[in-house]
């Protein structure tokens, strides 16, 4: 039994087997969204040319390593199911999806991600209308692809990994309150959560319990599985989450594992120097709002500004 207590020093040292075992006796699922891949192609690889002929090969080569390098930190570290939306097709031309669809095949036939797959024993499926955005541009062909990978490795128990597809203007909720009502019209009953769960994913899922998504990310919640988003913490990255390393994902694990606790405050037993730090945080932050940014015309992003003014007394190693 680990104490709540446990100190994000002691955490950030614990060997990985360790922090695999107690991350899996503890969190359910985890959604990924590693949005922002161009900014972090163009900042690690220093390829600014985006006009050279040579510049999407490469770029759809390192970011498909990279997507299997980050799902390999995610699940040793102990996290049994995630949920990865793969093509978000939020203001992208059609030209943009047919070019990064052209590449789907590489999460089936790339061996970063044959080796990830059998290594960790990942059991793989797909969710969201993969089948009419394949249909839309003119590549349903791969729908096969993506259920042989399903079939191959059905067989797979330790991790679960869900690529997703977000598409605007499409709700999945919809469908199934439709289905929920036709089938308690019919007489076979009403239809439970978890039934609608299996119905959707093709299998029981647990409610994804940690969000990681790329700070500024529009409509950040549309992200979230249909039907299991409930309990979901976000965690917002400054660069993509796509080049997150194994520190910066122990901070959240910690975070979300020990620092938010839920259980209930008793503010009249707290001690005149408890109430006294709630005050000076209450008064420096008067008017702050995480989530506030601007837009950089130079880069052409979004960034957060700065907002929490912590006392002496809680400014990390205090």
């Amino acid at each position: 039994m680990v104490s709540p207590s446990l100190t994000w020093e002691t955490f950030g040292r614990m060997p990985l087997p360790e922090v695999a075992t107690l991350v899996g006796q503890r969190l359910r699922s985890l959604l990924v969204v590693a949005d922002g891949t161009q900014r972090w192609f163009i900042c690690e690889k220093k390829s600014g040319n985006v006009s050279s002929q040579t510049y999407w090969s490469e770029y759809m080569e390192v970011v498909s390593r990279q997507y299997a390098a980050l799902l390999r930190l995610l699940f040793t570290h102990g996290v049994p199911t995630i949920f990865e939306p793969l093509v978000m097709p939020v203001g992208r031309s059609k030209e943009e999806l047919k070019r990064g669809l052209a590449n789907l095949p590489r999460i089936v036939t790339d061996k970063p991600f044959r080796r990830l797959y059998e290594e960790l024993d990942i059991r793989v499926r797909f969710y969201g209308p993969w089948q009419s955005l394949l249909e839309e541009v003119g590549r349903p062909d791969l729908w096969e692809v993506l259920s042989r990978l399903t079939e191959e490795t059905s067989h797979h128990w330790r991790h679960r990994l869900f690529w997703g597809v977000y598409v605007p203007g499409t709700s999945p909720q919809t469908e199934m309150v439709r289905f929920a009502v036709e089938r308690a019209r019919s007489g076979a009953g009403s239809v439970s959560r978890d039934q609608l769960v299996v119905a959707y994913y093709g299998e029981p899922v647990e409610p994804v319990e940690v969000a990681i998504l790329l700070a500024g990310q529009p409509r950040a919640a549309s992200y979230l599985p249909p039907f299991l988003g409930d309990d979901a913490d976000f965690y917002f990255t400054i660069n993509s989450p796509l080049g997150m390393d194994a520190l910066q994902l122990r901070a959240i694990l910690y975070d979300k594992l020990f620092a938010r606790r839920e259980a209930a405050r008793e503010y009249m037993r707290l001690s005149p120097q408890g109430l006294a730090q709630i005050r000076e945080l209450y008064e420096r932050n008067r008017g702050h709002t995480l989530g506030i940014g601007r837009w950089s015309e130079t880069g052409q992003f979004w960034y957060p500004l700065p907002q929490v003014n912590l006392p002496p007394t809680l400014m990390p190693g205090a």
